[in-house]
């Protein structure tokens, strides 16, 4: 007896139904993700070790939120992590190191400012005293000896001074003129930084073709693992988040926090849905853009 094509067709059907409406969907929460270590260039400082504890600690942030290891290190994953010195960096390294040396020449200038301001004071009060001093013997009609001896070598003591003072003022004004210059450079190497970022602006980049993480900055430890995490949520599928506090925020920043908007988008990939319910998703997803 032969089957009729059109009950093939409805179990055919029925099937596709029950699939698209009822069997939920894998997430990328249902298996851990393995990563490793691959370059690291030798100028950003860091060993292989430090920078493995580094990702560790931002895979496991994920990890917390889901409750569950979404990531793992494996020296055979395919997916690579990588510090790549560019321009980006040395730029910063350029900037970091002038603000550094403007901030401590600024202390030191200050310093010196402080103290010609107190030398000064000190010179100008001695100054009246010693005039005043000197007048009213001359309307005695003179000084006895010891006390002319004396007004002279005050006098030759404030010339002395005077002389210190000078020097002291000409010195600040060279090292005002460093001071400015380093200024100047600093605001140089901060436009080009600038400059630099408008064309490359990101500090790391998942590159899901190529299966691997790439990492442009090392500014401090806090922004380092704030960008592992972010690229991390890429790994995910987790995309930006328009709020400064959260991690998946398109500027790098030192949060390494997860905010409740990452909590609620990892949530949500998270989550099985069925086709027919990923489907409305992205629909409405689109329509509300």
């Amino acid at each position: 007896m032969k089957i009729p094509k059109f009950i093939f067709t409805i179990l055919f059907l029925f099937g596709l139904g029950y699939y698209l409406f009822a069997i939920p969907l894998p997430t990328v929460c249902d298996s851990t993700i393995t990563y490793r270590v691959g370059t690291i260039d030798n100028r950003f400082h860091l060993s292989e070790d430090e920078f493995l504890t580094d990702i560790i600690q931002a895979t496991t942030v994920w990890d917390s939120v889901a409750g569950k290891k979404l990531f793992a290190h494996d020296s055979n994953a395919e997916l690579k992590v990588n510090l790549v010195f560019d321009e980006r960096q040395s730029l910063s390294e350029v900037v970091q190191s002038t603000e550094k040396m403007t901030l401590e020449n600024k202390q030191k200038l200050e310093a010196e400012l402080e103290e010609y301001k107190q030398r000064s004071a000190a010179f100008d009060e001695h100054l009246n005293v010693l005039n005043s001093q000197i007048e009213g013997w001359n309307k005695r009609g003179g000084a006895p000896e010891e006390e002319y001896k004396r007004l002279q070598e005050e006098t030759e003591a404030l010339k002395k001074e005077a002389n210190e003072l000078n020097a002291m003022a000409a010195g600040l004004n060279i090292n005002v003129e460093d001071y400015n210059g380093q200024i100047g450079q600093l605001n140089q190497a901060s436009s080009n930084l600038s400059n630099v970022l408008l064309t490359k602006p990101e500090a790391g980049i998942y590159d899901p073709k190529e299966n691997k993480i790439d990492i442009y900055f090392n500014v401090s430890k806090a922004e380092l693992i704030h960008t592992l995490e972010h690229e991390f949520g890429h790994v995910l599928g987790l995309e930006h988040i328009n709020n400064p506090n959260a991690i998946m925020y398109s500027r790098s920043s030192e949060i390494t926090q997860p905010s409740e908007d990452d909590r609620i988008q990892l949530k949500n990939h998270c989550t099985k849905h069925t086709f027919f319910e990923r489907a409305q998703k992205i629909l409405k997803a689109r329509y509300n853009q």
